[in-house]
């Protein structure tokens, strides 16, 4: 009888973290998977397996997620000692049950969800982003070194007590960065102020290892006389004494020059007798 009880009870909660029954529409594959995830994460939750519980409602949340569905994600959290992110997502579970007021797991849910936010927040303390609108393109804020969803201009997330740090970054450049002094139970309110001169943010240059080329090798002809064709010697040039005319005029100038020797000396003084009965006469050379 009880197992009948125990049963009847999951599959109510099922079909109310499903969103419920509609007419009788036929739901679409996703509805339908989505459910099956829904059920098995019951049946994990109540045999005490509540890590596989909330693998299973956290997949069913990434088709459709529910107000319903948060607190069942938020309950798994806290009993895995997730703490922060239990209240984080109970947290979260009171904004969205604020807009779907008209759903009749509303005031179920707004109880449970409370609930959670009363007994897993009280550890920590709270720091509330606030950042101008429209946000700046490539805005990255983070708090402790976790990303921050600020792109509707604000955003809370808990922190352990203590020194926090906020920083923004703007594409590369550090726009914003300052601690922050957060108590238990409390909030610190931060308003990011862009508009100061922002500092560049120290990017490790990136070495570029040498790409080693390998050598071109240039063919340079080489041209080798034929082993039969000696080379002709060169001329050289003897100067004006290798001439031809040279000694012709030398020869010229030494006979012409003893012919007029001899006419001085009288050796062509006296005519000889003619020639072989001839009338042609010729010097003689007479010696002295």
């Amino acid at each position: 009888m009880n197992s009948i009880r125990s049963s009847a009870r999951s599959l109510a909660v099922s079909v109310a973290l499903a969103g419920g029954f509609v007419g009788a529409q036929t739901p679409s594959p996703d509805a339908a998977v989505r459910r099956q995830f829904i059920e098995r994460a019951i049946v994990a939750r109540d045999a005490g397996d509540h890590r596989v519980a909330l693998e299973l409602f956290t997949q069913a949340a990434q088709i459709q997620m529910r107000p319903g569905l948060r607190m069942s994600i938020a309950q798994e959290q806290q009993a895995l000692g997730l703490g922060r992110d239990a209240c984080e997502s109970a947290t979260q579970c009171m904004t969205d049950v604020q807009a779907d007021l008209a759903s009749p797991e509303s005031g179920r849910v707004t109880q449970g969800c409370a609930g959670l936010v009363a007994s897993a927040c009280v550890p920590f303390g709270r720091v509330r982003v606030v950042t101008a609108t429209p946000v700046p393109t490539g805005l990255r804020v983070e708090v402790q070194g976790r990303p921050v969803d600020v792109a509707s201009g604000t955003a809370t997330v808990f922190v352990e007590p203590g020194d926090v740090l906020v920083r923004a970054t703007v594409g590369a450049r550090e726009a914003f960065a300052q601690d922050f002094s957060v108590e238990r139970g409390l909030t610190a309110s931060v308003s990011l102020d862009l508009t100061r001169a922002a500092e560049p943010v120290e990017v490790a240059p990136v070495v570029v290892a040498p790409v080693a080329v390998a050598p071109v090798a240039t063919r340079v002809p080489v041209v080798t006389p034929h082993p039969l064709r000696a080379a002709a010697p060169v001329a050289s040039s003897g100067g004006v004494t290798s001439r031809w005319w040279f000694w012709t005029g030398v020869g010229a100038v030494v006979l012409g020059g003893t012919l007029v020797g001899l006419a001085a000396g009288g050796l062509f003084d006296r005519l000889a007798d003619p020639v072989g009965g001839t009338a042609y006469r010729v010097y003689a050379v007479t010696a002295q």
